[in-house]
């Protein structure tokens, strides 16, 4: 299940200590960690920031390793204990053709071959200590698909997905590029491929391999926005 909570005020973010976690998940996640290096060994250690109270708009959060989400993926029990919910970031992305979106490589350990928002990705915290998801979208924007220079508004309001335990926050950026200049830029190998969408209903409508959030995401802040201000374009989907 997911649900979308608007945003009245800018988040605030307040770091609190760092998850406690027993000896006995830890143990159980580096177990579980060292399966999913198997499977998928360009896997790497890092650290996520993660949500211990949410009273919106002020967000408690805390950092974890990485590890302990991947693992609580793989095990029901292990994430029913932990109750890790990540803070993440997607972003609207309209180029001058239209809705930017990729396609999610078959090596990623969720949702391989899933079309999503671009960019999105996990916050963390910034080199300063603070947590800037407006920086982190920009981060994300230019390490996924090498764009440096785009309008990146406040956030729309975020997304809780009840499955994944994520929050997401959802950000409407625009960019004066073409596609056919997006195609020339770097990108991410975490996509196989990026595609502009001119009508998005249809393209809802028509394709199953859609990342969950990233539907819920288009629906309710493109197509019912888009719906308000009879704005929504009917053209045809551009490779």
């Amino acid at each position: 299940m997911i649900s979308v909570h608007p945003l009245s005020h800018t988040p605030i973010f307040k770091i609190s200590q760092e998850l406690v976690i027993s000896p006995e998940d830890m143990a159980l996640s580096d177990r579980i960690w060292n399966q999913l290096l198997m499977e998928f060994p360009h896997l790497k250690k890092g650290s996520i920031l993660i949500a211990k109270k949410v009273d919106p708009p002020i967000f408690h959060v805390a950092e974890a390793p990485y590890q302990l989400f991947a693992a609580a993926r793989r095990d029901a029990e292990l994430a029913n204990r932990l109750k890790i919910q990540p803070i993440a970031v997607s972003g609207i992305l309209m180029c001058q053709d239209g809705l930017v979106l990729g396609k999610r490589a078959n090596w990623v350990t969720q949702y391989p071959g899933f079309w999503e928002m671009v960019p999105s990705g996990g916050v963390t915290l910034q080199p300063n200590g603070n947590v800037d998801i407006e920086r982190q979208i920009q981060d994300e924007l230019w390490e996924e698909i090498g764009i440096s220079n785009a309008n990146i508004g406040a956030p729309l309001g975020w997304v809780y997905d009840t499955e994944s335990g994520v929050i997401d926050f959802v950000m409407p950026i625009s960019t004066q590029l073409r596609m056919s200049e997006l195609q020339k830029l770097t990108r991410s190998d975490e996509y196989s491929d990026i595609k502009v969408v001119q009508n998005i209903a249809t393209f809802l409508d028509q394709t199953h391999n859609i990342l969950p959030v990233t539907r819920f995401i288009a629906q309710i802040f493109i197509l019912k926005k888009s719906k308000s201000t009879n704005c929504l374009q009917t053209s045809k989907t551009v490779k």
